[in-house]
C-alpha cells in the first residue's frame, strides 16, 4: 500500500512539473508611430518562420502566446517599413514586454525591411512617449514602474520631473500649490478626496496597477482648461497581458511616536477598519435645529421658554460623555496590506486591488501668536495623537469587442478616516491673561465612489477614432462629533485650579461640540472623435474634436453646540464659592457626567405637572420683566409667582412678599445650538465644454498643435447671508456665478535632429473657487486658532501661460532639459488672515493682479555614460530637476495693507529634487535615494497690519532598499523615510531678511516630526 501512495506521488510531482515546464511564455506590447508616439491600429505581428501571428488592438497592443526559446517578430503595416526584431527570448509561464515604433515609408520603388535587437527596440521605445509628445510633459511608464519598489502612486509621482509630494500624498508642480492642479484617472477628471479644498490624494492607487502617469505643464484642448502648474494624468491598467496576484505587507515605525505613550479616547468599535459604528453620531431621537434653537417660539410665552430650557438639558444628557483621556504604554505601530490580482479570458479582463493602510502618529506642536506690535499673545505647546486609516478598493474590467471595438468599466471606492485628539497647555492674552489646558476631538470619515464607463472605438473605412466615458462620484464626509474643551485660570496666579470658564453663550473654544454631513454627487460624459486629415505636400495633419459635461451637487449641513451654564448655576442663591470651584474644576471624564446637565425650575418644587396649569400675566415691570402668576385649574388658586427677565432667565417669588425665594438647589450644565443659519448650505454648478484642436506635422523637422477650448460654468450657493440669525428677517443668499470662457492654446515643437527638441506655448487657463471657499457658513480650526469663514463674492482666476522648453534625450530613458515659463493671473485666490479683537480669521480673497515666471532644469541620466563597461553604473540613474521662480502680487491699489508687493500664496522661490536610483536586475535588487526641498512660501497671507506667515524649507530624504528573492516572486524591502527630520517653522519674517532666524523673527507654528522606518514584504505569484 505504502509502495502505491509513493507511486502516486511520483507521478502527481512528476506531471506538475512536466506541466510546468512546457507552459507556454508569451510576447506583449504596443506598437506606435515613431514620429507622432499614435498607437497604430490593425498592425500584423508575425513570428519569422512560423505561421503563428497577431494584429495590434484600437490601443495598439498585441499578443502572442510561444513555446519557450528565442525568437524574431516581423512587423508589417501599409505605409510603414517593415521591421524584424531578432534576439526575443520567451521564458516558460513569463510574459516578454516589447514596444515598437515604426517609421513611415518614403517614396520608394523596393521594400524597406528595418532591422533591429531586442534590447535596442525596449531601449528606443522608452523615450519615445515624451519626446513626441505634443505638450510639455513628463513621465513614466509601466516598465519603468516595474522596476522601482513603488507601492502607491504617490511614491510613483516622486519620481517624476518637476515634481514633489506634500503629506505623502499631495502634489506640488512648479511650486504652485494643489489648488493650481487637475488629476485625471483614465481621462476623466476625479473629485477632490479633500472636500475643504481643491486636492486629490494621490495614494490610493497601487502602483502595480498604474499603465503609466504623465505631468502634462502646457495645456491641449482636449485637455480641462482649470490648471496652472500641471495635469496628472493617470491610466491604470484593465486587461493584463497574463493573471497575476501580488500580496504586500508593512509595518511602519516611527522614532518618535513609538518611543513614548499614546493617548487616546474610546471610539468606535470599527474604528480600525475606518468606520464610525454611530458612537459618535446624534441619537435618532434628537431633537432638530429649530427646537433646540427655539426659534420658532414665541418669546413671550413663559411655559415654551420653560419646556425649552428642559429640553436643552435633557439635550445634553443625551450625548456620549466621551471625554476621557486613555493611555497607552507605546503606541501600535502603523500597517499596510496591498493586493492585487489580474484575469484574462480571452477577449475580457479585469483588475483588481484592495488597500488597507494604518498611519499612527505623535506630533509635537509649539503654537505662537503676536499682535500687530510683535507683542506675544499666544503660547501654546500641542501634543497631537493621530490615528488614521486608509481602505481603498479598485475593480477595473474591460472587454474587446474585436481588434478595433473597446469598451470598459472602472470603478475606485476609499474609505479615509482620520481621528486625532490633541492636548494643549500654554498662555493667551487675547482675553485676558489666562493660563489654559485644553482638549480637542476630531474624527472625520470621507467616503469616495467613483465609476466610469467608457469605450474606444475605430473605423477602418473612415479612419475615425472616437472615445466617450460617463462617469459618476460620490463623495460622504461626515464630521459626527468634533469636540472643544478649555480650562483656564489666571496666569499670575499659578495656586488657583484650572476652571471652565463657562457663561450664557455658545463658545466652541470653551466646551464646543460639532456634527456635520456633507454629500456630493458628480456626473460627467465626455466624448472624443479624431481623424487624419488628407495629406498636403509634406504637411500630415489630424483633426480632433469633442465635447464634456460635468454637474455637480453639494448638501452640507452641520450643528454647532456649545456646553454652557444652566439657568442660576452661578447666581442662583445657594450655592457656596466652593461648590461652584469644584464642579467647574473637574476633569474631563466627569465634569459632563450626565447627572450634571439639570434645567431646574422652581415650580418643579410645586408640582411635576407645572405645565398643566394655567399661566396669567399680573404686570410688566419697567426694565422689561413680567412677573406671571401660575393658577391651577381645579381650584383658581395662584400656586406660583415668577419672574420673567428679558433675557429669559426665571426667579420664582414669595406669594406674599414678592421677593426672590432662596432655593436650595441649583443648577449646573445645560445644552444650546448655535443658531447661525449659515451652518447649512447647498452648491451645485454646472460645466459645458467643446473644444476644436488641429494637429500638423511638418515631415521631420516640426510639429504644431492649436486650437481652443470653450467653457461655461454656472455655480451656485444658497444658503443665508450673515450677521443675522433671525429666520424671519435674515436674508437669503442665492448666488449665481455664470461665466464662460474661450480658452485659446497653441503648442510648436521643432525638431533640429533626432535627439533635441526646441518647444514653445501660450494657453489660457483658469482657476475657480471652491464651494467651501464660498459658503458663508463659519467654523472655529481647533489646531490652527482660527476661525475660518467663506466669501460669497469670489471670482475666478484667469491665468495667461507662456512656455519655452529644449529637451534633448541621450538615451533610453535619459533626458536632459531647461525650461522658461510665465504667467500672468487676474484675480489668483488666495488664503488671508484676518486680524480681530479676540481671535483670528481665516477669509477667502482675491487678489488683483499677479504674476509668476522661472526657469526649471531636469535631468535624468543613466551613469554609464561616465564608464560605459561599468556595470554597476549601467544599473544607476541620477534624476534631478530644480526650479527658480519669482512671483509678484501687486497690492499697491489696495489701501490699508502693510505689505504692497509679496510672492503668491502657496508659490515656492525654488523647488529642488534629487534621486540616485539602483537596480540590478539581474540578483533581484535595488537602492533608491530620494531627496527634496522646497523653497519658502506663503502659507497665509497678512492683512492690515499683520504680517503674511511664511513656511520655512526643510529638506526631506527617503532611503529604500528592496531585495527579491525565489525567483523574483518575493520581495523584502526597507524604506527609510523624513531621514533628518528636521522641524518646521511657519514664522513672520520680522527683520524682512527672507530667511528663518529664530532669535530674531516669530515662528508661529513649529512642528517635530520623526523619522518613519518601513518593513515589507511583498509576493508576486
Amino acid at each position: 500500500m505504502l509502495q502505491k501512495i509513493k507511486t502516486l506521488i511520483i507521478l502527481f510531482v512528476s506531471t506538475i512539473t512536466l506541466t510546468i515546464a512546457q507552459e507556454k511564455g508569451k510576447i506583449a506590447g504596443k506598437i506606435q508611430d515613431a514620429g507622432t508616439s499614435e498607437e497604430l491600429i490593425g498592425v500584423a505581428v508575425g513570428v519569422k518562420g512560423s505561421s503563428q501571428g497577431s494584429v495590434t488592438d484600437i490601443e495598439g497592443h498585441y499578443l502572442l502566446s510561444l513555446e519557450p526559446g528565442t525568437y524574431t517578430l516581423v512587423i508589417n503595416y501599409v505605409g510603414y517599413n517593415t521591421k524584424e526584431i531578432s534576439s526575443i527570448e520567451v521564458k516558460s509561464g513569463e510574459t516578454t514586454t516589447l514596444n515598437v515604433t515604426l517609421e513611415e515609408t518614403t517614396i520608394q520603388t523596393e521594400e524597406v525591411v528595418v532591422t533591429a535587437t531586442y534590447q535596442k527596440e525596449s531601449v528606443d521605445a522608452l523615450m519615445l512617449e515624451r519626446k513626441n509628445a505634443v505638450a510639455v510633459s513628463d513621465g513614466i511608464s509601466a516598465d519603468l514602474i516595474k522596476k522601482t519598489p513603488d507601492k502607491n502612486t504617490s511614491d510613483v509621482l516622486k519620481r517624476v520631473s518637476g515634481a514633489s509630494i506634500q503629506d505623502n500624498k499631495y502634489a506640488i508642480i512648479r511650486g504652485l500649490n494643489e489648488r493650481y492642479n487637475t488629476a485625471l484617472v483614465n481621462g476623466s477628471p476625479l473629485p477632490s478626496t479633500e472636500p475643504d479644498r481643491k486636492a486629490f490624494s494621490f495614494d490610493i492607487f497601487p502602483s502595480s496597477l498604474l499603465e503609466s502617469m504623465t505631468i502634462t505643464k502646457t495645456a491641449t484642448p482636449d485637455m480641462p482648461g482649470e490648471f496652472a502648474g500641471g495635469v496628472i494624468k493617470i491610466k491604470t491598467r484593465d486587461i493584463p497581458d497574463k493573471n497575476f496576484y501580488n500580496i504586500d505587507f508593512g509595518l511602519k515605525y516611527n522614532a518618535i511616536t513609538n518611543n513614548r505613550a499614546f493617548k487616546y479616547y474610546e471610539g468606535g468599535k470599527y474604528d480600525k477598519i475606518g468606520l464610525d459604528d454611530g458612537t459618535r453620531k446624534l441619537p435618532s431621537n434628537f431633537p432638530s435645529q429649530e427646537d433646540l434653537t427655539g426659534s420658532s417660539i414665541d418669546p413671550n410665552n413663559s411655559s415654551s421658554i420653560f419646556a425649552l430650557n428642559e429640553q436643552r438639558a435633557e439635550s445634553g444628557k443625551m450625548l456620549s460623555n466621551n471625554w476621557e483621556v486613555k493611555e497607552k504604554n507605546r503606541a501600535p505601530f502603523g500597517s499596510s496590506v496591498q493586493f492585487s490580482m489580474g484575469k484574462v479570458y480571452k477577449k475580457f479582463g479585469g483588475v483588481a486591488a484592495i488597500t488597507y493602510n494604518r498611519n499612527v502618529r505623535y506630533v509635537n506642536l509649539k503654537r505662537k501668536d503676536y499682535d500687530s506690535n510683535n507683542k506675544q499673545e499666544i503660547d501654546f505647546n500641542d501634543d497631537r495623537y493621530n490615528d488614521d486609516v486608509l481602505i481603498g478598493g479598485l475593480i477595473n474590467l474591460a472587454y474587446k469587442i474585436n481588434s478595433n471595438h473597446k469598451i470598459s468599466l472602472k470603478n475606485t471606492y476609499n474609505i479615509n478616516s482620520q481621528d486625532q485628539m490633541m492636548l494643549r497647555t500654554g498662555s493667551e492674552k487675547i482675553r485676558g491673561n489666562f493660563a489654559n489646558q485644553a482638549y480637542n476631538y476630531n474624527y472625520s470619515q470621507n467616503n469616495l465612489f467613483s465609476t466610469q464607463f467608457g469605450g474606444e472605438h475605430f473605423t477602418s473605412k473612415l479612419k475615425l477614432k472616437y472615445d466617450w466615458v460617463l462617469a459618476y462620484s460620490r463623495i460622504d464626509r461626515k464630521v459626527p462629533d468634533y469636540r472643544t474643551l478649555r480650562y483656564q485660570k489666571a496666569a499670575d496666579n499659578p495656586n488657583t485650579k484650572f476652571q471652565l470658564p463657562v457663561n450664557d453663550n455658545v463658545d466652541p473654544q470653551i466646551a464646543g461640540r460639532f456634527n456635520s454631513n456633507m454629500r456630493e454627487n458628480i456626473k460627467s460624459a465626455g466624448l472624443d472623435i479624431s481623424r487624419p486629415i488628407p495629406t498636403i505636400a509634406f504637411i500630415k495633419s489630424e483633426i480632433k474634436v469633442g465635447i464634456y459635461y460635468q454637474q455637480r451637487e453639494r448638501t452640507f449641513t452641520a450643528r454647532q453646540f456649545g456646553i454652557t451654564q444652566a439657568e442660576g448655576f452661578i447666581d442662583q442663591a445657594g450655592w457656596t464659592q466652593a461648590q461652584k470651584d469644584s464642579i467647574l474644576s473637574l476633569d474631563p471624564s466627569k465634569i459632563f457626567d450626565p447627572k450634571n446637565f439639570n434645567y431646574y425650575s422652581a415650580l418643579k418644587n410645586i408640582d411635576p405637572n407645572y405645565s398643566k396649569y394655567d399661566l396669567e400675566l399680573e404686570k410688566v415691570n419697567p426694565d422689561g420683566s413680567a412677573i406671571f402668576n401660575y393658577v391651577n385649574p381645579a381650584n383658581k388658586e395662584t400656586a406660583a409667582k415668577v419672574l420673567l427677565s428679558p433675557d429669559g432667565t426665571t426667579k420664582l417669588l414669595d406669594l406674599v412678599t414678592g421677593e426672590p425665594l432662596t432655593i436650595n438647589k441649583g443648577n449646573i450644565f445645560t445644552l444650546k445650538e448655535d443658531r447661525s443659519l449659515t451652518n447649512t448650505y447647498t452648491a451645485s454648478s454646472e460645466l459645458k465644454a467643446g473644444y476644436f484642436m488641429l494637429d500638423h506635422r511638418f515631415d521631420k523637422w516640426a510639429r504644431i498643435n492649436w486650437g481652443f477650448r470653450v467653457e461655461a460654468f454656472d455655480q451656485r450657493i444658497n444658503s443665508y447671508l450673515p450677521n443675522n440669525d433671525d429666520i424671519r428677517t435674515a436674508q437669503k443668499l442665492n448666488l449665481s456665478y455664470k461665466k464662460t470662457d474661450w480658452l485659446p492654446s497653441v503648442n510648436l515643437t521643432i525638431y533640429p535632429f533626432s535627439k533635441l527638441n526646441i518647444r514653445a506655448s501660450y494657453y489660457k487657463t483658469v482657476n475657480r473657487p471652491e464651494f467651501r471657499e464660498l459658503a458663508p457658513f463659519r467654523f472655529f480650526d481647533f489646531v490652527d486658532f482660527y476661525m475660518v469663514e467663506g466669501n460669497y463674492k469670489l471670482e475666478r482666476a484667469v491665468i495667461n501661460n507662456y512656455d519655452l522648453r529644449l529637451e534633448f534625450f541621450p538615451g533610453a530613458g535619459q533626458v536632459i532639459s531647461l525650461s522658461y515659463f510665465y504667467k500672468d493671473f487676474t484675480n489668483p485666490i488666495e488664503k488671508v488672515l484676518v486680524d480681530v479683537s479676540d481671535t483670528r480669521n481665516i477669509n477667502f480673497i482675491n487678489a488683483p493682479k499677479a504674476t509668476n515666471r522661472g526657469w526649471e532644469f531636469d535631468i535624468r541620466q543613466n551613469l554609464m555614460i561616465l564608464y560605459p563597461s561599468s556595470k554597476i553604473l549601467k544599473r544607476t540613474t541620477i534624476s534631478g530637476n530644480y526650479s527658480r521662480i519669482k512671483s509678484n502680487v501687486d497690492l499697491n491699489q489696495v489701501n490699508g495693507l502693510l505689505e504692497k508687493t509679496r510672492p503668491l500664496q502657496g508659490q515656492s522661490d525654488y523647488l529642488a529634487n534629487i534621486g540616485l536610483n539602483y537596480i540590478d536586475e539581474d540578483h533581484g535588487f535595488g537602492v533608491s535615494i530620494l531627496g527634496n526641498r522646497v523653497g519658502r512660501r506663503i502659507a497665509f497671507v497678512g492683512s492690515g497690519f499683520y504680517q503674511s506667515i511664511w513656511e520655512n524649507p526643510r529638506t526631506i530624504i527617503d532611503l529604500q532598499i528592496t531585495k527579491n528573492f525565489w525567483k523574483n516572486k518575493l520581495e523584502g524591502k526597507i524604506g527609510i523615510s523624513d531621514l533628518l527630520a528636521q522641524k518646521s517653522y511657519f514664522y513672520q519674517d520680522v527683520d524682512g531678511n527672507k530667511k528663518f532666524n529664530s532669535d530674531k523673527d516669530q515662528a508661529i507654528f513649529t512642528y517635530t516630526y520623526g523619522t518613519n522606518i518601513t518593513i515589507g514584504l511583498g509576493l508576486r505569484l
